[in-house]
């Protein structure tokens, strides 16, 4: 089982959008995705709750606080363990939780005033022993991305100079919304907006699934 954990200091950067979609997308190609909601605001869950009968099936759970991941076993069969943690998590706290072999994504948005939060939350997180050690992924995506604007191309420049590579920017589309209203995901879709969209995850996926 592999797990991916989706984690910013910064409330409002898109960070349980972005869990469903990639448990969508996970879903699609026929993994068996368990979605674990450690958020209070319980976003995730209830997307889960929403999901269609007839879309690919998202398995879930409700821990409401990170720290209860730690004695949380998972069914087995499962492929992928992606965990929804919640805001103004702490780097240190994930850090206790993290395995050799687990992934860490951080979303923020290209704002400067996200990028001061998240940059801050990032120096934590790199400076966490299994992250420093090399035993962890960790990856970063810009949410609600206009194309061609100075802001994303700023945040593109500085971001440059992480340590961890920018695997996505993802384009600001109202499809999110609509989309997760029904408990749904781009990667349920095959119109040609949604297909154009998820081009956007190709290189994050592929990140996902590399070994």
């Amino acid at each position: 089982m592999k797990r991916l954990f989706l984690a910013n200091s910064k409330g409002g950067c898109g960070k349980s959008t972005l869990t469903v979609n990639l448990a969508a997308a996970l879903a699609g190609k026929g993994r068996r995705v368990l979605l674990a909601d450690c958020d209070p605001q319980l976003s995730t869950a209830a997307w889960c709750e929403r999901r269609p009968q007839d879309a690919a099936p998202v398995e879930w759970v409700v821990l409401r606080k990170l720290k209860r991941l730690a004695g949380f076993q998972p069914p087995a069969g499962i492929d992928w363990l992606l965990v929804d943690t919640p805001a103004g998590v702490h780097a240190d706290d994930l850090g206790k939780l993290l395995e050799p072999g687990d992934r860490v994504l951080v979303p923020m948005l290209p704002s400067v005033i996200d990028l001061d939060a998240s940059e801050r939350f990032l120096a934590d997180l790199a400076g966490t022993r299994p992250v420093a050690a090399a035993r962890v992924k960790t990856g970063l995506v810009l949410n609600r991305v206009r194309a061609d604007t100075l802001s994303a191309r700023a945040a593109v420049e500085r971001l440059a100079g992480q340590p961890f590579p920018l695997l996505a920017q993802v384009r600001d589309t109202q499809a999110y919304v609509l989309a997760a209203a029904m408990g749904k995901g781009l990667f349920d879709y095959r119109s040609a907006l949604a297909l154009d969209r998820q081009q956007d995850y190709t290189r994050l996926l592929r990140w996902l699934q590399r070994d």
